[in-house]
């Protein structure tokens, strides 16, 4: 009966190393993806669709649309600082990624 505990928690210890230590992985992965994808955004067609359609002070639906196709993990790359800062300079003011979470992602 000891040796079965032992045995139920070693795999359950051993589960959720790999549970915690897979999400680590992925989580640098999804930086690195959003970093590249921050650096195509300029030259997106979508995103230059999103600029053009872009009339503050709120963002409409319409617009926002367009964002996805950009980039499809754009709304889980604006908790990234360094896409955040990408995203606000390739909008050259007309608004930023905190009024693109606000308006785009709700």
């Amino acid at each position: 009966m000891a040796r079965r505990r032992a045995f139920a928690s070693r795999l359950a210890a051993a589960v959720l190393i790999l549970i915690f230590g897979g999400a680590a992985i992925v989580r640098g992965l999804d930086t690195t993806n959003c970093d590249q994808a921050g650096k195509t955004l300029p030259g997106n067609p979508h995103f230059k669709e999103f600029l053009a359609c872009i009339h503050p002070p709120r963002l409409d639906a319409s617009c926002c649309i367009h964002l996805p196709m950009a980039t499809p993990n754009l709304y889980d790359c604006l908790t990234v600082p360094s896409f955040v800062a990408q995203v606000n300079q390739a909008v050259r003011g007309k608004t930023d990624a905190t009024a693109i979470q606000r308006d785009c992602k709700s």
